[in-house]
């Protein structure tokens, strides 16, 4: 029977790969609890418990947008020209190679798909990898993940994945990502993506880390965390936390047009700010007075109208006749209250 030490001492052995050496307590120890529910070990029995585990480093890497742009070269040259080799013209078997115009590798024109689906989606590997025809709602752009990491999930396609998911030729396989093999999925993308890393001089970047640079895209376009978080299909907002610091501190650029309405906006603020000292009236006389006591409509040269607050100045009767008409609610500007009309 396994027992604590023997735990202990594989735990130690792959103490150089702390998250392997979690991940392997964490299948180990629920390996033990399905074998208690069954009653196969003694009950409550689990090597496992009391192991302190390793402490972990996260990883987070995000690409950059001139990391975004080598890349979308090399997915263009992948499917088009061909990625150009690297070799050896001074090696021994140098004599042997094909002629230079021949040395470009093609990259499968599903695989290079399945590298933008990631970009553009944000979704996991296996998302990608086991998507079915089935599953895509093109009319409203959503798929529906029967299963996923987090259980059923619905992924949000932009206009761009719709379009790359219709330029697709189905083969007769169920799956988006066919792997060419009765038709089942694709594996993997390891060999591809590889492949565009080492002409993208892309240094120490996972297929994973395409979904992490899709949320900090989203975070840094101000969408909100609970809005990344629902693209992303986390379960718990703690996991969409990290990329809180993703956010900009300032707004992004914006286009000719918006600086253009910036501009008139601030001309516009500028001439309903009143620069000039407001002119206090004359004192009333009876003849201006007779109109307030009327009842009639008041035409001022200063009246302060109460629904909107506005002062409006007139420089002649027809000016005042022509743009405005104030009824008896509105009450002349006096300087005091010394010179109210009884």
């Amino acid at each position: 029977m396994v027992i604590r030490t023997d735990v202990a001492r594989l735990q130690n052995r792959l103490g150089s790969k702390p998250a392997t050496a979690n991940y392997t307590l964490a299948v180990l120890s629920s390996l033990y609890f399905w074998c208690d529910r069954q009653g196969i070990v003694p009950e409550g029995y689990n090597p496992v418990k009391k192991l302190e585990r390793h402490r972990e480093q996260g990883r987070e890497r995000y690409l950059t947008a001139a990391e975004l742009s080598r890349l979308g070269a090399a997915l263009r040259e992948a499917e088009t020209v061909g990625l150009p080799w690297k070799v050896d013209e001074h090696g021994p078997k140098a004599k042997h190679l094909p002629k230079p115009e021949n040395r470009r590798t093609f990259l499968d024109p599903v695989a290079v798909a399945a590298v933008r689906l990631l970009i553009l989606t944000g979704a996991r590997l296996r998302e990608v990898l086991h998507l079915r025809w089935s599953d895509v709602d093109s009319e409203r752009g959503l798929a529906f993940l029967p299963d996923s990491k987090t259980g059923r999930k619905t992924l949000v396609l932009s206009n761009a994945a719709v379009s790359l998911l219709e330029s697709l030729q189905r083969t007769g396989s169920t799956y988006v990502i066919s792997g060419g093999r009765n038709g089942q999925p694709r594996a993997d993308l390891k060999k591809p993506w590889a492949a565009l890393c080492r002409y993208a001089k892309l240094e120490g970047v996972r297929l994973h880390d395409l979904r992490h640079t899709f949320a900090s895209v989203g975070a840094g376009a101000s969408l909100g965390l609970p809005i990344v978080g629902k693209l992303l299909g986390h379960s718990q907002p703690q996991t969409t936390a990290r990329y809180a610091c993703r956010r900009r501190p300032h707004r992004p650029p914006l286009g000719a047009g918006h600086e253009r309405g910036l501009k008139v906006a601030q001309q516009c603020r500028r001439r309903s700010v009143r620069t000039e000292p407001r002119r206090v009236p004359e004192t009333p006389t009876p003849e201006r007075i007779e109109p307030w006591r009327s009842g009639h409509r008041l035409i001022l040269p200063e009246v302060r109208a109460r629904a909107g607050r506005v002062v409006l100045d007139h420089q002649s009767e027809q000016a005042e006749t022509r743009d405005v008409h104030i009824r008896c609610r509105a009450r002349p500007v006096f300087p005091s209250r010394s010179h109210r009309p009884a």
